[in-house]
């Protein structure tokens, strides 16, 4: 790399090599790209799994998920503030989990969207093996809500219900998608999620019973965490 190359954006070389007609560079500079991104997005999983992990085993479980719940309120909440059409949300989420790494797969019907997918984040540390040694990452054992009423749920998955179905539902009554992990989540990635073209008030999916307005399924009884204050959010 010459001082330009390192200097300049990929995504601007990628632009240049095109105009150029040199599609060979820009092929190039696309596959780097791509390793560079898969590179520091291995990173970043692992690092949140890690301190998820440390929570758990340090605090209990619980406090992973008022850990998440934390984010949920300083940084999810605001993000999803305002009225979305479900076909915008489907694409949306198709997009970002194309960009995270997934194999998507897509059908529709007259009652909702569905995605599938091998989630290319949580997944991918299961695949790796990252909850088993050296890296031993935390399994949740306390069925529940959290754990999509499994018996255990790998803890860097729990932001999936925490985020798109239980504090949803308490912000607004709906969940952001309705999830379906496979039955034996540490041994098969397969994901599907669904969303309604008309938004409806699910109680339950299959036997598994969904949240019903704030603090619904909260274990131990904790409360849900009211928004932060302004001073506090730093």
């Amino acid at each position: 790399m010459d001082t330009r190359e390192i200097e300049t954006p990929t995504s601007q070389l990628i632009e240049e090599a095109i105009d150029a007609g040199d599609g060979a560079r820009a092929k190039k500079l696309l596959h780097l790209m791509v390793g560079d991104w898969e590179r520091n997005k291995d990173y970043s999983i692992n690092w949140i799994a890690q301190l998820l992990s440390f929570i758990g085993r340090r605090l209990g479980e619980p406090a992973v998920e008022d850990a998440l719940r934390d984010l949920g309120e300083r940084f999810v909440r605001p993000r999803r503030s305002g009225p979305v059409d479900a076909r915008k949300r489907m694409e949306g989420i198709a997009r970002g989990m194309k960009a995270n790494g997934a194999d998507v797969a897509f059908s529709e019907d007259d009652e909702k969207y569905e995605l599938s997918f091998r989630c290319g984040s949580g997944g991918m540390l299961i695949d790796s093996g990252a909850y088993a040694e050296p890296r031993d990452y935390l399994t949740l054992r306390e069925r529940g809500p959290v754990t999509f009423d499994r018996d255990e749920l790998p803890v860097y998955c729990a932001h999936c219900s925490i985020h798109n179905e239980l504090q949803p539902m308490e912000w607004g009554g709906l969940p952001t998608t309705v999830e379906h992990p496979p039955q034996r989540l540490l041994a098969r990635v397969g994901l599907r999620l669904r969303l309604g073209r008309v938004r409806l008030r699910p109680r339950r999916v299959g036997n598994r019973p969904l949240g019903r307005g704030p603090a619904a399924g909260r274990p131990r009884g904790l409360p849900a965490r009211p928004a932060l204050p302004r001073q506090d959010r730093r």
